[in-house]
Parts: C-alpha cells; structure tokens; sequence
C-alpha cells in the first residue's frame, strides 16, 4: 500500500509549464529525434519491409510526431485553453496529456503506414495505435520524470539558498504610510489577479487574514504602488516581501509563506532571480 501512495504522491507533484511556444518547439524537436534513432536503430517489419529506404521511413515518423504533437499542443494550450494550470497542472495530468498526444500520433502513423502500402487497412488501425503506444509512453514517461526531477530539485536548493541568506524574521516591518485601497500597504500580504478585479489579503487591526475584492489590474495596482516591497512574483500575483517568512520549492518555481496569512503564494520561473538577490 505504501508503494502506492508513493506513486499517487509523485502522480501529484506540479509539473513545469511550459514558457512558450520555443520551449515546446524544442521539447518537441528532440522527441522527434528520438523516436526517429529508435525506429532506425530497431527497424520493425514496416520500416526494413519497406520499397523505401528504412532512414527516409523513419525520418518521416519523427516529422509526423513533430507536426502533430505541436498542433496537439497549440490547439489544447492556446486554441482551447484546456490545459490546466498552476497547482493543478500536476505529473499525472501530464501523462494524460502525453497519452491524448499518443492516440493522435497512432492516428496519423496508420495514416502514414497506409500511404507507404498503397492500401487501407483498417483492422490495423488498433494495432498501430497500441504500437505508437507501447513505443511512445516509456520515453515520454521517463523525459517527464526526468524534468520534474531536476525542476524540483533545482527550485529546492534555491528555497534553500534563499532562506540561509535570509533568515526567518516573523515582525512585520511596517516602514510605510502609503494606503492602497484603504489599506495600509505594510499589512497587505499578496494581491491576487482575477480577471478585471483583484484580491487584496491583508491583515486587519485584530491581525486576522481578510480577503477584499476590487476592479482593477495587477498592472494598475503596480503603477500605482510606491511601496517597493510589494512585488510581482507570478502573473497572477503580487507579493509583499517583507512578510515572507520562509520559502520552499516546487518543479514549477518557489512557494512563499508569509507572516500571518495560511495561504501559501507561488512564484513563477521568470520572477525567480529578484528573490535570489534581494
């Protein structure tokens, strides 16, 4: 039972987003390449069968899993916004990710596989699909593990790094008169984007955390705020450092705890470097 949950655990963990679409052009291209030294390196009966010279075959499954696996992503991430994000964007929805990517390269490799026979065959098409399968999930499945792995790792000793050159101060530093929303900045401990509005968590008179929505833009917050120490960390996110407590790590950047407040604040890759030199 043990093994289990420790599986369901690792299932768990936040994996990387992805940063833009050269990040995923580049994962992408070196899967590609992979799957192209595989088919070549083993030659399986439709690639040394073939009329066609076995390299030009195989180079033509990479191209498929590049073409389709970037289209698969475009449309998921950026056209349908389906994948999720943050916290909930975890190793195991990544394999979910990784196996609707492998039903759609069968797909396409059945296609290929047809086009290099001149015929169709259809009672095939489950074999292909569960080849493409079987060849795809270990690969993908370790590559994934392998950059959760060095993510996380990476993020931690950060964490660490951080939390040695800053050691714990638990008072509030209250160095500023500016009032944002009627709030005196000093007691505001993030500032959270939700859509045309924002949500302010602070600490009220009796030190108690209170959450106070308004209509404006993080960006608008930003522009207006003197207060230096209230900062971007996330680009759903404002932070005030002077609060922080502590810092731990995740694969998808650090994670801040601040003094008085439950709730724990991400932040995100790009924003790491201003927690590191302070």
């Amino acid at each position: 039972m043990e093994f289990f949950n420790r599986i369901a655990e690792i299932l768990r963990k936040p994996f990387p987003e992805v940063d833009s679409l050269s990040t995923v052009f580049k994962q992408i291209a070196a899967i590609s390449i992979f799957i192209t030294i595989f088919l070549y390196a083993f030659q399986p009966g439709e690639v040394r069968f073939s009329r066609v010279h076995p390299f030009l075959i195989c180079l033509g499954f990479g191209g498929i899993t590049f073409v389709i696996s970037f289209i698969y992503e475009f449309l998921v991430t950026y056209v349908f916004r389906l994948k999720a994000k943050g916290k909930s964007f975890t190793f195991g929805r990544w394999i979910l990710y990784a196996i609707g990517v492998l039903f759609c390269l069968g797909m396409a490799n059945f296609l290929y596989s047809s086009y290099l026979n001149d015929r169709y065959r259809w009672e095939s098409l489950t074999e292909i699909i569960f080849n493409t399968f079987v060849i795809g999930i270990i690969p993908m499945v370790a590559l994934g593990a392998v950059i959760l792995w060095n993510e996380e790792r990476k993020y931690l000793l950060i964490a660490n790094e951080i939390n040695q050159q800053n050691p714990t101060d638990t008072t509030d530093k209250h160095d500023s008169d500016q009032v944002l929303f009627d709030i005196p900045a000093p007691r505001i401990r993030y500032i959270e984007a939700l859509q045309n509005y924002v949500k302010i968590g602070y600490l009220n008179a009796e030190n108690q955390l209170i959450e106070q929505t308004e209509r404006a833009t993080l960006k608008s917050v930003l522009d207006e705020v003197k207060e230096n120490s209230i900062v971007k960390c996330h680009r759903s996110f404002l932070v005030n450092r002077n609060t922080i407590i502590s810092t731990s790590g995740n694969a998808q950047g650090l994670v801040l705890s601040l003094a008085g407040c439950d709730k724990t604040i991400p932040v995100s890759r790009t924003y790491v470097p201003s927690f590191r030199h302070e």
